[in-house]
């Protein structure tokens, strides 16, 4: 048993309201991957690409929302969609070679295009739309001692590998498949 708020505990009417977490305007923002993870999806029928993205400027810096792209599943339809954007966003981070690790996506500044998803179930979220290179005019620096910076940012091959699922060497590929 864990003991809240000392001996005194605690009433509904000290608590603050439950403020809902609405989705910030549709638009263009400069946004960063701070984390990513590549996991089998609910149904068991392809492979998910969680990523969790953030506003960096403007009026909603600092603002987090997330996105999940089918990069490999049995819909080609759906696949197609998910590498499309996954595409977008290697082309939006200069990533001109091979994507061998979800990682070599994070903390590079691209525009993202966001617009709202209308969901009954679950309330309205933001979601990527689109993804294109950030013109800054000054680089940014992102290392062990700059705000939001995990590291020295990975250096980028340029080989073309090919997307497809059937490649080969795919995070989310099993040898066999």
């Amino acid at each position: 048993m864990a003991s809240l708020f000392g001996d005194q505990g605690v009433t509904a009417d000290q608590l603050p309201d439950d403020d809902k977490f609405e989705p910030f305007p549709a638009g263009q923002y400069v946004c960063r991957i701070t984390e990513s993870d590549v996991v089998a999806n609910n149904a068991g029928t392809g492979m998910l690409l969680k990523l969790t993205l953030k506003v960096d400027e403007g009026e909603y810096a600092g603002r987090l929302f997330w996105e999940n792209l089918n990069v490999q599943h049995q819909n080609p339809t759906a696949q197609k969609i998910g590498q499309g954007m996954l595409k977008k966003l290697m082309a939006a981070c200069g990533i001109q070679g091979a994507l061998s690790d979800s990682e070599q996506l994070h903390n590079i500044p691209f525009i993202a295009s966001v617009k709202i998803d209308a969901n009954p179930q679950y309330g309205d979220s933001n979601k990527l739309k689109g993804a294109k290179p950030y013109q800054n005019p000054v680089p940014a620096q992102h290392n062990a001692n700059s705000p939001g910076g995990s590291g020295p940012a990975q250096q980028q091959t340029s080989n073309n590998a090919p997307l497809a699922s059937g490649a080969g060497g795919l995070p989310w590929e099993s040898p066999g498949q």
